[in-house]
């Protein structure tokens, strides 16, 4: 997750063209990091439209085929990437991880997997209505988290999955649990070093408010499904004090704490551990 500016005032949106992923052509074109890894790991690429914005996903080939709810599909939300550049001190033309924590994560999953991208993450061409602001400002607003449920609803009627488990990674922790209140069929959401008081987070870090976004801790959840939040104890980018609202708003929620992991650490070698744990609670 990239730090937000501290003492720089927010810059007019720009838009920049970026490269991407061109399998099928075989062109020279600069390859993403969350593209390279669906590759390697066979994951089929599509374009998935939601309201405001196209996303790029990234699925299972079990995701074509008609589906008989006896299993949820584990759809997944990446982190921030870099939405500011020069020390933070303007944003950059393209916000695309260089580490994918969380198709890392998914590529693991032997069940059916669906990696959403959030708007204009991952995308071929930076067009409007791209534009700096909903990876910065706006990067957790009601426009993201409505397009977001909107591809997921788009998909839920084609590929006929009706139960989900949605997983975020950091930021991307923060959209799963504003999108699960928006989406149909949700079994849980799972999140892993997610700032889920945005406020206290900014203030923590000096940063600058997100005043365009939704705040989790801001309102008391109504979920009437298992919230797991998975934390870990040396965590710097998300320290645990600064999700002590949220948990006190959400007493349901369910919180895994894990000895000397930080922001990245270890969640990639844990999580087939993670995902027996989240199974087990699940049957009860």
């Amino acid at each position: 997750m990239q730090p937000f500016p501290t003492l720089v005032s927010f810059l007019r949106p720009g838009i920049v063209a970026i490269f991407a992923l061109n399998l099928a052509s075989g062109c020279a074109t600069r390859v993403t990091a969350p593209a390279a890894v669906a590759a390697k790991h066979g994951l089929v690429q599509e374009q998935l439209q939601g309201t405001v914005f196209t996303h790029t996903v990234y699925r299972t080939s079990a995701l074509s085929e008609p589906n008989d709810d006896t299993e949820p599909v584990w759809i997944f939300i990446e982190g921030d990437g870099r939405p500011w550049v020069n020390g933070g001190s303007e944003p950059a033309s393209n916000p695309t991880t260089s580490r994918p924590i969380a198709l890392e994560l998914a590529v693991q999953m032997r069940r059916p997997v669906l990696y959403l991208g959030r708007p204009c993450y991952d995308r071929p061409t930076m067009e409007p209505p791209c534009a700096a602001t909903w990876w910065t400002d706006a990067r957790y607003s009601a426009t993201v988290v409505q397009s977001l449920a909107a591809a997921i609803r788009r998909y839920q009627q084609e590929s006929h999955f009706e139960r989900l488990i949605l997983v975020g990674y950091s930021g991307g922790g923060v959209l799963a649990e504003l999108v699960a209140h928006e989406v149909n069929g949700v079994a849980a959401v799972v999140t892993i070093a997610a700032n889920l008081d945005t406020a206290a987070w900014t203030e923590y870090h000096g940063y600058l408010p997100l005043t365009a976004s939704l705040n989790p801790a801001a309102t008391t959840n109504k979920a009437t499904w298992p919230e797991i939040h998975l934390l870990g104890e040396d965590d710097e980018v998300v320290p645990p004090p600064t999700l002590q609202r949220y948990f006190e708003r959400n007493p349901h929620s369910v919180l895994w704490r894990y000895a000397d992991y930080g922001h990245v650490c270890c969640w990639r070698e844990e999580w087939p551990r993670i995902v027996e744990r989240i199974d087990e609670l699940m049957k009860h």
